[in-house]
């Protein structure tokens, strides 16, 4: 398994354990369902594009679905073998993600999809521009106590970031504190 095939399956794991408050998306597609779906697009190309058509369908995206579509987008990426292609999905992903993030700037799972993603990208790729900014915002979340109301998203959030390594000592001792 790849490295971002192990980032996909990590995240989209972290966020669909998750129990928090479903919200109604277009076609009544939950964010529960939003994540699983996203989940299992990661082994499959057709399940990616079904995915991707749905959240593209969507006339006026929240930032969480502006947030997966953006994954959606970059998935596509590990499906095409051109790596052209793949950079023009990566590209593409990265830039609806800077809209998601712009739109609700605080959001931690906004902010956890981005850095998770860019954690794994190559460093050759010169795409992990947001890691820093991404884990400051996510650590201000959750030491408010923001994602209070879902305990299992919160949970997965620090242990990636503490087993990411890009944490200073000080920052994985709030880490610890916070659980």
């Amino acid at each position: 398994m790849t490295p971002f095939q192990t980032f996909l399956i990590f995240t989209v794991l972290a966020l669909s354990i998750s129990f928090s408050p479903i919200t109604a998306i277009a076609e009544d597609l939950s964010l529960t369902e939003m994540r699983k779906q996203f989940y299992l697009g990661v082994k499959n190309q057709d399940l990616t594009e079904s995915f991707l058509k749905k959240m593209s369908a969507i006339e006026k995206p929240s930032a969480i679905e502006l947030a997966y579509k953006a994954a959606a987008q970059a998935l596509m990426g590990k499906h095409v073998w051109n790596p052209v292609k793949k950079l023009d999905w990566l590209d593409m992903g990265s830039e609806t993600m800077k809209k998601a993030v712009s739109m609700d700037p605080d959001n931690i799972e906004i902010r956890f999809l981005r850095f998770t993603w860019q954690h794994h990208l190559p460093g050759f790729l010169n795409r992990s521009t947001d890691l820093e900014a991404d884990r400051k915002v996510i650590l201000a979340g959750l030491k408010s106590g923001k994602e209070a109301q879902d305990p299992q998203l919160k949970k997965n959030v620090i242990r990636f970031l503490l087993e990411s390594g890009r944490c200073s000592p000080s920052e994985e001792t709030l880490l610890r504190q916070i659980k």
